[in-house]
């Protein structure tokens, strides 16, 4: 009986043994999976912030693409506009066959620039400003013989 006892003693022991040194490997394994999600938290937090800057950044870009695109139609109509000034009919019979092609990429850039939501009455003043010089091309044409 005693050796029963000293048996189930020493067995009891070891499972017990056993177990603290599961719950050992347990707690360095917990630690490791907590030290593994905070890194990751901070990675993630981290690339949160860069893609924030980056949208920003890319925002700010396409005001500037817009803001120069602006300018740059501003620019041709301007001259376009100061040769109707001078010279209504040689450029209406001129430009008179164009006119439908007349600023076309330039009317794409503005729709494009309305959709966006960006500097919508400078683009919608442009458009207006084309239209009207196209139709004077045309109503100056058709009335020139």
């Amino acid at each position: 009986m005693k050796l029963l006892l000293l048996f189930l003693f020493l067995s009891s022991c070891a499972v017990r043994d056993q177990m603290v040194a599961n719950n050992t490997f347990l707690s360095g394994s917990d630690r490791k999976q907590k030290q593994k999600v905070i890194v990751l938290q901070k990675k993630l937090e981290m690339a949160e912030r860069s893609l924030a800057k980056s949208k920003a950044d890319v925002e700010d870009l396409r005001s500037l693409l817009y803001d120069a695109q602006l300018d740059s139609i501003e620019t041709r109509l301007e001259v376009l506009e100061r040769k109707w000034q001078t010279d209504p009919v040689a450029l209406s019979q001129a430009l008179y066959m164009e006119t439908a092609r007349l600023f076309l990429e330039e009317r794409e850039i503005l729709y494009q620039i309305l959709q966006a939501g960006v500097s919508i009455h400078r683009a919608q003043s442009l458009i207006d400003r084309i239209l009207q010089l196209i139709t004077q091309i045309n109503d100056c044409a058709v009335r020139t013989p």
